[in-house]
């Protein structure tokens, strides 16, 4: 299985902001970007998930008409604003067709290209069980590729025979999200959407399988996710400032990456007032 770090992409270098990015229409609040401002951008995944050809995938810093988007952002619609956003930053492929792991990978390269690549987190060392706060680079974190011999979709052998399996993909989590408010299950439904095959044609199709499949099989088809992980390992390690003893912290992936406020933004940007 490949890794690499984001860092190592090459579009790596922060995106120079001198020149303009492009203009809002505000008759139509239709945002209009120069074609130049997109960069190539390469997935984890390296299109074996897609059942479209993935050629020439380019993607642009964000803007301030993004940021108005990101700002609407709720609990409620975390999973459609960044459908929405994707749509708005990618050219060369269907936002709604990517899998977790690229859409992970494409936020922190977001993160990274429209604002800084350091962000600050606080941890309790491991070793010495003391607090402390470090600063890492986000350029660093190691990137895991799909295994070259990947082939989608994935065919399990269940206790009631084969089913073929998807990874999540970006319209799942939005369709799932959406599905969650007005229903209970909504758990069941994300992965049930995963399922392909005869008798898995519509979504309502689907979710009937999937409640009707034994735990050990449901077990089995979410496992697939966990599985196939790729994108960006949040994972790193860093030296405790107390003991000085390496301590393995996860990177929490928040929203302020992408909107950074209060304190995130006067650490980051509040020195150039």
């Amino acid at each position: 299985m490949k890794t690499e770090n984001i860092h190592s992409n090459p579009v790596d270098d922060l995106v120079d902001h001198s020149t303009g990015l492009g203009s809002v229409n505000l008759n139509k609040g239709e945002l209009v970007m120069a074609e130049d401002r997109f960069l190539p951008v390469s997935l984890p995944s390296d299109g074996r998930t897609y059942t479209e050809a993935v050629q020439d995938i380019r993607i642009r810093s964000m803007c301030g008409a993004d940021e108005v988007l990101l700002a609407q952002m709720n609990p409620m619609t975390v999973e459609r604003k960044f459908l929405e956003l994707l749509r708005r930053v990618l050219i060369g492929i269907r936002p709604e067709q990517i899998t977790f792991g690229d859409r992970l990978y494409l936020m922190l390269w977001l993160s990274i290209n429209s604002y800084t690549g350091m962000v600050k987190i606080s941890n309790v060392c491991s070793n010495c069980l003391k607090d402390y706060e470090t600063e890492i680079d986000l350029r660093k974190i190691n990137v895991v590729h799909l295994p070259e011999d990947f082939v989608s979709p994935i065919t399990l052998q269940l206790s009631t025979g084969p089913i073929q399996v998807n990874l999540l993909t970006v319209s799942d989590l939005a369709d799932t999200e959406k599905y969650s408010l007005d229903h209970e299950d909504s758990g069941i439904y994300k992965y049930s959407r995963t399922l392909l095959g005869s008798g898995c044609e519509t979504p309502e199709q689907k979710k009937a399988v999937y409640e009707n499949l034994p735990t050990i099989d449901t077990a089995k088809i979410r496992a697939v996710q966990e599985q196939y992980f790729h994108g960006p390992d949040m994972k790193t390690t860093v030296t405790c400032p107390h003991c000085k003893e390496d301590d393995t912290v996860e990177v929490p992936f928040r929203l302020e990456l992408l909107f950074p406020t209060g304190p995130t933004l006067r650490a980051n940007f509040g020195t150039g007032v």
